[in-house]
């Protein structure tokens, strides 16, 4: 796909975004089992459905506001996600009512670190999106071919209540019908105690997004300031670059 249609192709995507979280007020199962297909392995599937603590991975692709109020309808069962506050108060209200509309529980970024480590010490998994830009002083790889700082949180819980991740990727097939796409992330093979592990635990995360972007580049959030921090790499990656050059 040439950039300029791409371009097209992901305006048209906003677009049809847009109308579809009016849509999503107040629907029904039957209209989400009617709209949503899923394809994912079945231990996964099992996984979900069965509430055992993970980390529920999702990037801003596809309809990433259709998995997140529709997650009670996949799992049967609601999850409790962190949800940064929009600055805008009517859309942010509009927002967190949408998110919440099936009993799942949003919680501001600032109570994260405590209510992600209650639930999944409880046996309960956790929502996150971690894909928009961390702060400089965060661990320094490479996106999509570009430097950028990421968050290291994911990869964190993950190792410390030793629960995998699972990746979701909610993908539009047409106007108003969707596929789930996901995986599983291990963490077993991993140390928690060692610091490398939490390097090669969000290598792999941010790969597999980089992989799903690539299939559909024209479904993802380019207008998000992923890349804000890209100019001042210099003064940071190099303090990772001995981890990159011998592999993960």
């Amino acid at each position: 796909m040439d950039t300029d249609s791409l371009i097209l192709e992901n305006y048209r995507h906003m677009g049809m975004m847009f109308f579809e979280n009016f849509w999503l007020r107040n629907f029904r199962k039957e209209t989400y089992t009617h709209s949503v297909q899923t394809d994912f392995p079945p231990d996964l599937e099992t996984g979900l459905k069965s509430g055992v603590p993970a980390v529920i991975l999702i990037g801003h692709l596809g309809n990433w506001e259709l998995l997140v109020a529709g997650m009670p309808l996949l799992t049967g069962h609601p999850v409790t996600f962190i949800s940064k506050k929009i600055k805008n108060r009517s859309v942010n209200w509009f927002m967190h009512a949408l998110r919440e509309q099936n009993l799942n529980r949003m919680v501001p970024t600032a109570m994260a670190r405590e209510v992600i480590n209650q639930e999944l010490a409880a046996g309960k998994p956790i929502g996150l999106a971690a894909d928009q830009s961390a702060p400089l002083k965060s661990y320094w790889s490479y996106f999509l071919g570009r430097p950028v700082p990421i968050f290291l949180g994911p990869a964190s819980f993950a190792l410390k209540h030793r629960v995998p991740i699972f990746f979701l990727a909610p993908i539009r097939t047409a106007p108003g019908e969707f596929t789930i796409k996901g995986e599983i992330i291990r963490t077993d093979d991993l140390n928690p105690a060692d610091r490398e592990s939490l390097y090669i635990l969000t290598e792999r995360h941010t790969r597999i997004l980089e992989t799903y972007i690539n299939k559909f580049p024209e479904q993802y959030y380019w207008i998000h300031k992923r890349w804000k921090h890209s100019e001042k790499a210099s003064d940071y990656l190099p303090a990772y670059t001995a981890f990159h050059t011998t592999g993960y």
